[in-house]
């Protein structure tokens, strides 16, 4: 029997050169070396495909993550930009202003600003 199950492997060329070593409870091993032995695969194989539905399936709740980010990168930027916005808003106003005191005579200038003083 043990000589059957040999050639059963040797047959199979797997691919696998890591090894892992697992302590599972008693039910799990049971478990799995049925599902195996249903499938006519290796306990390796079980696992395997477990991980793969996993890792798809956290796949989409990893898009989902990375939706919500690109959502609040977006908000970010939409902020900087209004803030960039009204700080050139501000400069013109203020380049307006240093226009309209530069074409006046400072004569009108000084009379400009002892009227803002008071």
């Amino acid at each position: 029997m043990a000589e059957n199950k040999t050639q059963k492997q040797d047959k199979r060329i797997t691919g696998r050169t890591k090894s892992l070593v697992l302590k599972v409870t008693p039910q799990l091993h049971r478990e799995l070396k049925t599902l195996a032995a249903q499938r006519n695969c290796f306990m390796t194989e079980v696992l395997e495909e477990a991980w793969k539905k996993y890792l798809k399936k956290e796949q989409i709740v990893y898009e989902t993550y990375q939706k919500e980010e690109r959502k609040q990168e977006k908000e970010q930027l939409r902020k900087k930009l209004i803030a960039g916005y009204q700080i050139r808003v501000k400069n013109e106003k203020l380049k307006k202003t240093l226009q309209t005191y530069g074409e006046m005579s400072w004569e009108d200038l000084s009379v400009k600003l002892k009227k803002d003083a008071k």
